[in-house]
């Protein structure tokens, strides 16, 4: 399933049954490199979309997953589609937030052995709103 934000960016939002058996097949994408190495018991996602991230932390067994998302419309999305997605941003340790990531980070006390961000920038820079919002991104 894909999620479209303002009809160009689109996040996808894979098809999950909720159970940890099930998150094997992520370990085989090169998105999954991070979590084969060192700490990743506290994860940090700036911009998690339709959750695909959510599923790499999860599949590495991370222990505590912060996910930052600025557009509020995906996170009711992905809630709204909670049977389809495993209902991954309700899971007890997934905590998803809404709001830009930069200043999360800046404000945020909390230590995190990985920060994920996957492909943030290119979709805020094909979306015109949110490029001429954030237009301090490439700072």
């Amino acid at each position: 399933m894909i999620v479209t934000i303002d009809g160009t960016a689109s996040s996808p939002m894979y098809k999950f049954d909720g159970k940890d058996g099930s998150l094997d097949i992520y370990k085989k994408d090169v998105e999954y490199l991070p979590y084969t190495f060192g700490k990743k018991d506290n994860v940090l996602i700036i911009g998690p979309g339709g959750g695909r991230d959510i599923l790499y932390a999860l599949a590495g067994k991370s222990k505590n997953i912060t996910g930052v998302e600025i557009n509020t419309s995906t996170i009711d999305a992905v809630r709204h589609f909670k049977d389809f997605n495993g209902d991954i941003y309700n899971k007890a340790n997934v905590k998803i937030y809404g709001e830009d990531g930069r200043y999360f980070i800046n404000r945020s006390k909390n230590k995190y052995d990985i920060i994920y961000l996957s492909m943030v920038m290119t979709s805020s820079a094909l979306q015109t709103g949110y490029a001429l919002n954030e237009n301090y991104i490439y700072r």
